[in-house]
């Protein structure tokens, strides 16, 4: 599989991440002592620095913005941002020990952590709609292919048919040309890297059901050649 992103998906994610963090920080701030000045002055300055440089190592480290396509539904976008957030907390609470911050408020810090696990979870939600219908009207797509032809091979262009909102274009069957399936089939297995590299395919499925060690290595091959 080709792993291909929207040029601007992982950019405006960081970004928009960015600035859930520090509203909700600000507005914490705001709602626990009424005023803003006192936020970009210390102590408070030293706190804040540190929410943003604790926030960018983790995403360094754990790169949790990448998901595949069949994984990028509420659920699991919810639980990843609940644990970056309790891993965020946790090096706060460390960093605060540390540098023996008793002058900090707890609630401010509460406010902070609530306002982001809302403001964050708003937006993931919101752009997984978006993204969701930009792809079921055909937009943003992956285009795959399925290699060996039965039942099994018709399971997983079904699943697609009933999820366009997850964005794959099914492209064809391929497999050794028979009476019974020839009418079925975009090609057999010695058109496949002429056909991948014509009709740019993402995804290759391979139906193990109906493929033998010696083409699935083959197939495998090309694969990583194409890639």
């Amino acid at each position: 599989m080709r792993h291909r992103y929207s040029i601007l998906l992982f950019p405006l994610h960081v970004f928009l991440d960015f600035v859930c963090l520090n509203a909700s920080f600000a507005g914490a701030y705001w709602l626990k002592f009424g005023e803003l000045d006192g936020v970009s002055h210390p102590p408070y300055q030293l706190l804040w620095i540190a929410f943003n440089v604790v926030w960018a190592v983790i995403v360094l480290i754990t790169r949790p913005y990448i998901f595949p396509r069949q994984l990028f539904k509420a659920v699991p976008l919810l639980k990843k941002l609940l644990y970056l957030i309790a891993l965020h907390a946790a090096i706060i609470a460390v960093f605060w020990l540390f540098i023996k911050g008793t002058y900090f408020s707890r609630g401010q810090l509460a406010y902070s952590y609530i306002f982001f696990l809302v403001s964050g979870g708003l937006f993931r939600i919101g752009g997984l709609i978006f993204l969701q219908g930009y792809r079921a009207r055909g937009f943003n797509n992956r285009r795959f292919i399925v290699v060996g032809y039965g039942k099994l091979a018709q399971t997983i262009t079904d699943f697609y048919k009933v999820h366009p909102e997850m964005g794959f274009q099914f492209q064809g069957y391929f497999d050794w040309p028979t009476d019974q399936n020839k009418e079925a089939l975009a090609g057999s297995y010695t058109d496949l890297t002429q056909f991948i590299q014509r009709e740019q395919i993402d995804c290759v499925y391979c139906c193990l059901t109906y493929i033998d060690n010696e083409q699935l290595k083959g197939i495998v091959d090309q694969s990583e050649f194409l890639d």
